[in-house]
């Protein structure tokens, strides 16, 4: 039986929880939980929902297990790819919840920018499954349109991403979620373009 876990996740997720616990009782009883575009804080929620990322963060742990086909080096890639980029999240919002005034949307494209040209790196060598990659109806009944759809999705999350980097330098951040989510999206139909020429 393949190990589905690594220290470095539980490393991510136990350091979570520990600074989360470590800066719990200096934060107010109501902390900010969501921002609008301008980057304004427009929601606030109990101090006990700082505990909802980690959590989170303790669920996606199962993403190698549940990628049935094997563990593969790309899918636990990817999970700490994820982890760190929710554990740095954690950190923006504590740190607003403390009066720091981070520039948060600038911060969180970024970070999603990034996030999706790393996961890009990661997507030739996915195995097929049902729960990592690009899953559209033709890469999940092909092998063959599956291997495609992420060779080509590696250079469009590239792009998309690093385009998306770029943009959250301007003042209009938020273009750059939408470069990024660009690059996600592309491969879905690529895959469909793809599935015209596969092998019969």
């Amino acid at each position: 039986m393949k190990q589905t876990w690594s220290w470095t996740h539980v490393l991510i997720v136990a350091g979570t929880f520990l600074g989360t616990l470590h800066w719990y009782d200096r934060l107010p009883a109501s902390i900010p939980v969501h921002w609008n575009f301008r980057g304004l804080i427009d929601g606030y929620g109990p101090r006990s929902f700082i505990y909802g990322i980690p959590v989170l963060m303790l669920l996606l742990q199962t993403l190698p297990a549940l990628a049935t086909r094997g563990a593969s080096s790309s899918v636990h890639a990817i999970t700490t790819g994820i982890l760190a980029f929710f554990a740095c999240l954690q950190a923006v919002i504590i740190a607003a919840a403390m009066g720091k005034n981070p520039d948060v949307i600038r911060l969180v494209c970024a970070g999603i920018s990034l996030l999706i040209m790393f996961l890009g790196r990661q997507m030739p060598g996915l195995p097929r499954n049902y729960w990592v990659g690009i899953r559209t109806p033709w890469t999940l009944t092909s092998d063959y349109v599956w291997q495609e759809t992420h060779r080509r999705a590696e250079q469009a999350m590239r792009w998309g991403g690093l385009a998306g980097a770029a943009l959250t330098l301007t003042p209009w951040p938020w273009l750059g979620l939408i470069a990024a989510a660009g690059g996600v999206t592309y491969p879905v139909y690529d895959s469909w373009r793809i599935s015209g020429g596969a092998p019969r």
